[in-house]
């Protein structure tokens, strides 16, 4: 694993040495970039980065404000995108697979729908957000006043990190200290947009990605209902939704090996770039 920067965001990279020393594009397979969900930060994709197969160059982000990336102004879906869309333009990835966890699974996404992207992962981020926003709403003057870290830490809670094991557990600890400048910025969108036009965005959102014939996968670590599931068909016919009934937001970590099999079988169903 190498760390770097690209266009501002640091990260960790595999695979890139390997393609420069073949010296032929037409040998590097198709790329992966991970993202991280709010408040954790590169270090929870280091044991999928590990098992990455051989010629496909992947990079693990840290987002603005988190890790070794300096923060932006704006932490908005618009500028997150923009800023994801530079490094990996700078990491030299062209449609990359677009692999994010939580809240960056909306970056990934909301990054297919403007970019030319491979496939999408999903990692345990519900879009319907006809249950959430309002919840989330209705706890927004808590997260922005002095109630703040014990507004946050039942949302914390309900992620049970202390399911991972202890060494996995070390892989998220750094969500441990929370920023509240820092969610309140992510967040903002969420905490500020009426719920009918935040519904409206995702509707919008997702009609451009079936457009494009982005293939999309989500994997969700509760089992979700019928209406949930079907919410996601409707929009997306071709999306394929898994469940890994693990208990906790973080599958991927609990189960590396098994979610970088998922990857591979992704990557082997897609052209070569």
């Amino acid at each position: 694993m190498v760390p770097g920067q690209w266009a501002g965001l640091a990260g960790d990279s595999v695979g890139f040495s390997e393609i420069r020393k073949q010296g032929q594009k037409q040998e590097q397979g198709r790329g992966l970039v991970f993202l991280h969900g709010v408040t954790f930060d590169r270090a929870m994709w280091r044991p999928v980065l590990g098992m990455v197969p051989a010629g496909h160059p992947a990079v693990a982000f840290d987002l603005p404000g988190h890790g070794a990336s300096p923060a932006l102004p704006d932490h908005g879906v618009d500028c997150m995108v923009e800023a994801i869309h530079d490094a990996v333009v700078a990491a030299g990835l062209d449609a990359p697979v677009m692999v994010g966890h939580s809240i960056a699974a909306k970056f990934a996404t909301d990054y297919a729908a403007r970019y030319s992207t491979a496939a999408v992962v999903n990692v345990d981020q519900p879009l319907q957000l006809d249950r959430f926003a309002p919840f989330a709403q209705q706890l927004a003057p808590r997260l922005r006043g002095p109630d703040f870290q014990e507004a946050w830490a039942m949302l914390q809670a309900s992620m049970h990190a202390e399911k991972l094991a202890p060494e996995e557990r070390e892989l998220v600890r750094v969500g441990d200290s929370v920023s509240q400048g820092l969610v309140l910025s992510y967040w903002a969108e969420l905490l500020d947009t009426a719920v009918p036009d935040l519904l409206n965005r995702t509707d919008t959102l997702l009609q451009k990605v079936r457009a494009k014939g982005v293939p999309y996968l989500a994997l969700f670590s509760d089992p979700i209902d019928e209406s949930a599931r079907t919410w996601l068909t409707d929009r997306l016919p071709a999306a394929e939704i898994l469940v890994r009934p693990t208990g906790h937001h973080f599958p991927h970590i609990a189960e590396a090996d098994r979610f970088t099999a998922l990857l591979t079988g992704l990557l082997a169903g897609l052209p070569i770039p």
